[in-house]
């Protein structure tokens, strides 16, 4: 849509520094992604998989299996433990550490995964030996985010309707959209 075609369709849009946009009237829509993760984990649960609240501060790694090579020679074990802090005290500090021997392992620390993967990574090989090498770092890192809800006062001129877009700024990344 070109600038007159937005102004036509959304009065309330200031259209004087848009060059072009879309928009979709059916088919579009976002998705709660917290109800998305807990109906994810509410599944998983049902198939027999355990959630332990915690944090982990160490892992054991196998070198004996499946072994992934970089092209920098070096190479990675396949996890076998880790070593999981359960209970914090008024210090921070782990009250009881405990060891789940898994068979598999699933980063789900979100924009902490990259911390979670130094941990591992700086995790004992299965015949007792230090290891300090991440081949392959994640590139994520914890950024502060702020949504705010905004109601729009009925005796202005223009009142966003409830078919507004999903507008973002690409310079701010600021953005809005209606509510429902």
């Amino acid at each position: 849509m070109d600038p007159l075609q937005l102004k036509q369709k959304f009065p309330w849009l200031n259209t004087s520094d848009i060059v072009l946009g879309s928009f979709g009237e059916s088919g579009e829509g976002w998705f709660d992604p917290w109800a998305l993760m807990r109906g994810l984990k509410r599944k998983c649960q049902s198939m027999g998989v355990k959630f332990v609240k915690g944090y982990p501060i160490g892992a054991v790694r196998c070198y004996n299996g499946p072994i992934s090579s970089s092209s920098s020679g070096g190479s990675s074990g396949r996890v076998i433990s880790v070593d999981v802090a359960v209970n914090e005290n008024e210090k921070g500090e782990a009250d009881q550490v405990i060891r789940y021997n898994v068979g598999h392992v699933v980063n789900a620390a979100g924009a902490h995964c990259s911390q979670v993967m130094e941990t591992l990574a700086s995790s004992t090989t299965n015949n007792g030996e230090k290891n300090h090498h991440l081949i392959h770092p994640i590139p994520v890192e914890p950024r502060k985010r702020s949504i705010f809800f905004i109601h729009c006062n009925t005796a202005q001129q223009h009142i966003v309707p409830r078919i507004a877009p999903l507008t973002v700024c690409p310079v701010t990344g600021v953005y809005f959209r209606s509510e429902g």
